[in-house]
């Protein structure tokens, strides 16, 4: 593993030497590798990391979409490279560039995780201190891009597409696990969802004292519905957008345990037709367009829209 320094704005650089994250990042690099990734990459959702079900989750997303992922990549928003780290794992993929900038958490995160997580494969990856707005990649050279909730951080989503648009080959994609929120939702209730406080145990893990007030909006946060999404992707180029609601069969209800079971065996693009002629509702405000259920996001703590951009 190498770790590169591309240019980025000073404030966004002071922005975050000063997050949270970035200033524990110095002592959570001697807890134990799957601790760092349950902290910093899933937000304390995942306890028993195991790298099995996100590899088998980036072979569903190569049998929904029908391209291999394959080439040079960048993950965008890499935190300490778990993705990145996975992503170079798979057979065909060559190289990984995984962007990050927080300074703190790749150079003392990034060597633990990746040599964790990718092994002997570790030298396919380079985790670069940088801007996903501004990626120092010549134009069309990379064959992938990837995004774990990062890119609903940024204000400007447009102008970030466009810029992974620019170093995405033709015949490229662009694949998002991330959030875009239901098109019925107003302008009015993204900004309740963005001004919903965090709960005083989350706070604490986040090192802020209950009796502050922190919400999603001063954490960085911002929201998309699906309709913004594929509008930003359409407007920088790529011929197609598509979503997909990636959704767990996890229920305590035992008898809709074995139904959501036996229903993820059908094959996902036809699971995807089903959905949008049955009466399924958003959960947790997340558009239901294109629902697949699969027992393998019942490791994840929350619900994933899968967002493309094929170019």
């Amino acid at each position: 593993m190498e770790i590169v320094n591309w240019k980025i704005d000073d404030d966004l650089k002071k922005e975050m030497a000063n997050h949270y994250q970035a200033k524990r990042s110095f002592e959570a690099k001697n807890i134990h590798p799957a601790d760092i990734i349950n902290e910093y990459t899933f937000s304390f959702g995942v306890k028993n990391f195991n790298s099995n079900s996100p590899l088998r989750l980036f072979k569903l997303v190569e049998r929904i979409i029908g391209i291999e992922i394959y080439g040079v990549g960048v993950e965008v928003g890499s935190g300490p490279g778990t993705h990145t780290a996975l992503l170079a794992k798979m057979n065909k993929v060559k190289k990984v560039y995984g962007v990050e900038a927080s300074e703190g958490i790749v150079r003392n995160l990034a060597p633990v995780v990746v040599s964790y997580v990718a092994g002997k494969d570790d030298k396919k990856v380079s985790c670069v201190v940088g801007d996903f707005s501004n990626l120092e990649l010549p134009d069309n050279s990379v064959d992938f891009v990837f995004d774990f909730f990062s890119l609903h951080h940024t204000s400007d989503l447009q102008s970030v597409i466009k810029e992974i648009y620019r170093v995405i080959k033709p015949g490229g994609f662009l694949f998002c696990f991330d959030k875009a929120r239901d098109n019925a939702l107003s302008n009015a209730d993204l900004e309740k969802l963005l001004d919903t406080e965090y709960s005083p145990e989350f706070k604490k893990k986040m090192g802020v004292p209950e009796d502050i007030k922190h919400t999603r909006r001063m954490n960085g946060e911002n929201e998309y519905r699906r309709k913004e999404w594929f509008k930003y992707i359409e407007s920088a180029g790529f011929k197609k957008a598509e979503h997909f609601n990636l959704a767990r069969t996890a229920s305590r209800n035992k008898l809709l345990l074995i139904i959501k079971n036996i229903y993820s065996l059908i094959p996902p693009r036809i699971q995807a037709v089903i959905s949008n002629v049955l009466p399924i509702k958003p959960t947790n405000n997340i558009s239901a367009n294109n629902r697949i259920y699969s027992g393998l996001l019942n490791n994840y703590h929350k619900e994933i829209s899968l967002i493309i951009g094929y170019k």
